[in-house]
């Protein structure tokens, strides 16, 4: 299963050179310093022309290990199932970037549901949200490996 895009071209440019013109006009202020670890980030969700520079810095910034858990807000409070208190996980497929695909991580989403009693598969969360769609192109640019996502 492809998430295609929903807010490219709305919320951040939907074209790659776009997109890593403004991710490039972010971050060439910062001073020349090494990444450092990281095992977590907090950054904003809204569109690039309000909160991007936070976050294109933030992840310019860091080395994340492994792979990637997004967090995010429901804003739409869309689902698939009738589904305890919790968050809804994207199980499996792919995000769709302008910068490219980002592979879920199956194996780890298995592991979370297995773990967490609060979680659910359940893409349809996922189909209309942007909180966690905004963070993707700057962890497709920034960092490696496969994601995996819940609301």
């Amino acid at each position: 299963m492809y998430r295609q895009p929903v807010v490219a071209g709305i919320f951040y440019p939907g074209e790659p050179d776009a997109i890593n013109a403004m991710i490039d006009a972010f971050t060439v202020d910062q001073p020349e310093l090494p990444p450092t670890d990281a095992i977590g980030l907090v950054v904003p969700h809204a569109g690039y022309r309000y909160s991007g520079k936070v976050a294109a810095h933030t992840f310019s910034r860091v080395r994340l290990p492994g792979p990637a858990i997004l967090f995010g807000p429901n804003h739409r409070a869309a689902s698939s199932s009738i589904a305890p208190p919790g968050a809804a996980l994207f199980g499996e497929g792919t995000w769709r970037t302008p910068l490219g695909d980002l592979p879920i991580d199956a194996e780890l989403t298995r592991l979370l549901i297995e773990e967490i009693d609060l979680l659910v598969i359940d893409p349809v969360a996922h189909l209309q949200e942007h909180s966690l769609e905004v963070a993707l192109p700057l962890l497709a640019r920034f960092a490696d490996g496969p994601v995996s996502s819940m609301t």
